[in-house]
């Protein structure tokens, strides 16, 4: 009876306990990389613009955002947004809607603070191998 009950108990004990999950595990997230190369002299204005209602609060309340992030290399003069979508399909519609649709026309305003307008301007999907260290 001692056994059963301890076989009982072990059996119990090792269904409770879970593997800790491994976090350099490649997991499939949506996440998107955007990159603004800043033309000389309007850094400010580019953070002001991304700070403002119509700029990334905008991006962060849009339907399959989960996360953004934001930093800055002044040696490079390059703004690195990051994001988390629910899918990269709710980001296409979110991005079509900042191109055709967005009254504010931020996208439109900040490509002109860019170098070279739409070319200082890189987004990076379908990105693949999302680890955490």
């Amino acid at each position: 009876m001692k056994k059963l009950l301890l076989f009982i108990f072990t059996i119990t004990l090792i269904g409770c306990v879970q593997a800790p999950e491994s976090k350099n595990e490649a997991k499939d997230k949506s996440f998107i990389v955007v990159t603004l190369k800043i033309s000389e002299g309007n850094q400010q204005t580019v953070f002001d613009l991304l700070d403002s209602e119509m700029g990334l609060p905008t991006t962060k309340a849009y339907d399959g955002c989960i996360t953004l992030e934001t930093t800055y290399n002044p040696s490079s003069n390059t703004l690195v947004i990051i994001e988390e979508w629910e899918t990269y399909e709710k980001y296409g519609t979110y991005l079509k809607w900042r191109e055709e649709e967005d009254d504010s026309k931020a996208l439109a305003s900040l490509l002109d603070l860019l170098e070279g307008g739409i070319d200082g301007f890189t987004v990076y999907t379908d990105n693949k191998q999302y680890k955490s260290y």
